[in-house]
């Protein structure tokens, strides 16, 4: 903290002079001089870990990273490292760094016309996709969840039909035609009955 203003001599002793706070400092005995403080830190990446004095130097230490699924709930200041918390599950997110706050998830998917297709973390929001559409000579044979999509069947053709989208589950054909009485009209599909005139 001090360093030799003047030299001794022969009849004289040294003299030692106080090295100035924040401007400069020495950390050995009978420095010859002190040393100037590093300049100041980049208060947008550094904060001041260490405050010079006339014995220490100025630190400068790089700011905790807020990774994805934390935000910064203390804001560094210039002697201060930042404090990240944690977003909660299920309720909030973020997707950067460093993020001011974390942002709403979604709310929840309207389980009647959509499924929740990614379910929100700390990382990432709720995606809600539409339900997929079973179409007319399909039915479906896997009921949707609130997590998984419905999966869908054709029918047999010749053996059952659906004729609306979305069918719970397929209709058996009419029975073939009398051929003494009737002929088959329209042959079954998987879209339309046989009918018999």
């Amino acid at each position: 903290g001090e360093y030799i203003s003047t030299a001794h001599g022969v009849t004289t002793d040294r003299v030692c002079s106080s090295c100035t706070a924040g401007t400069d400092y020495s950390t050995t005995d009978n420095a010859s001089s002190c040393t100037p403080v590093t300049g100041a830190c980049n208060g947008s990446t550094e904060f001041e870990s260490t405050t010079p004095t006339t014995t220490v130097d100025r630190v400068c230490t790089p700011l905790t990273t807020c990774v994805a699924g934390e935000y910064i709930s203390t804001v560094h200041g210039t002697t201060t490292d930042r404090v990240c918390s944690s977003c909660t599950a299920g309720t909030n997110y973020s997707t950067t760094e460093n993020a001011s706050t974390c942002a709403a998830v979604t709310g929840a998917c309207n389980g009647s016309t959509e499924f929740e297709s990614t379910t929100p973390t700390t990382t990432v929001d709720r995606v809600c996709k539409a339900l997929t559409t079973c179409v007319v000579g399909e039915y479906i044979s896997t009921v949707h969840g609130a997590t998984s999509d419905r999966v869908c069947s054709a029918c047999t053709a010749g053996t059952d039909y659906s004729t609306t989208e979305n069918a719970s589950s397929c209709t058996l054909v009419t029975d073939a035609c009398d051929g003494s009485t009737e002929y088959e009209s329209t042959t079954p599909s998987t879209t339309v009955d046989r009918v018999c005139t």
